[in-house]
């Protein structure tokens, strides 16, 4: 593995031949986190601090600026872009929202599993997956009809997932981060089988892939495979 980036890593999203990424760069004497914003370019290797305006055009698109009263915060809100112009929001809460082109409400409700909201969500079409971390489960939620369809995990078994908090989505397959058991399962969501994809000495917090690489983030920084 590479190291890109030493520290404590809060996101990382994939752009055009590169990534950026939120971290920690300073802690007040009463606990509080500084965050800034940091984009690598993989053609030359050139790393630079960057406006978190520009983490935001990465994560929700160009129209970040029309949705900002749609979101409670750029760090905490997760996002999925789905068909026709269209994203999938969650909060905290386990508020969800499906927007198109920006500020067009098309739906307010709920995305729980077992009163937990998801904390890391992937879409395509009008299908979302999400990950629960204290459940252990992935679930599949239609954005056509608003509701949970399928749940893979939760067995507890030497298979299941341990604490997922990422998952990202190539074609018909998806990479769930698990930082309990510190390995990266892939899931394919024609056959529903799982496998082992990856397995790290620590835990293993994002997936995702850049311009031909693969990118992890791990509780020491980021690096590629």
């Amino acid at each position: 593995m590479k190291e890109l980036f030493k520290g404590e890593v809060i996101d990382v999203l994939a752009v055009s031949g590169g990534i950026v990424f939120a971290y920690i760069s300073d802690r007040t004497a009463d606990n509080k986190a500084e965050v800034s914003y940091r984009v690598v370019n993989f053609e030359n290797g050139r790393g630079d601090n960057v406006s978190n305006s520009i983490y935001q055009l990465a994560k929700f698109g160009p129209d970040y600026g029309k949705m900002k009263d749609y979101i409670a915060h750029h760090l905490t809100t997760n996002v999925a872009a789905l068909d026709n112009g269209r994203v999938f929001l969650t909060e905290r809460d386990g508020t969800a929202k499906l927007i198109k082109n920006g500020d067009e409400i098309e739906w307010v409700g709920k995305f729980l599993y077992k009163d937990e909201p998801p904390c890391a969500i992937c879409g395509s079409g009008d299908t979302v997956w999400g990950v629960f971390k204290n459940a252990g489960v992935a679930v599949r939620f239609s954005a056509a009809t608003q509701r949970c369809e399928l749940r893979i995990g939760g067995s507890g078994g030497e298979f299941s997932f341990d604490k997922p908090c990422h998952i990202y989505q190539t074609g018909d397959e998806l990479y769930i981060s698990n930082c309990g058991s510190n390995k990266i399962w892939r899931l394919n969501t024609k056959t529903y089988q799982t496998a082992e994809y990856r397995f790290f000495d620590e835990p293993v917090l994002f997936y995702t892939r850049s311009g031909g690489y693969e990118i992890v983030v791990l509780k020491s920084g980021i690096y590629i495979l």
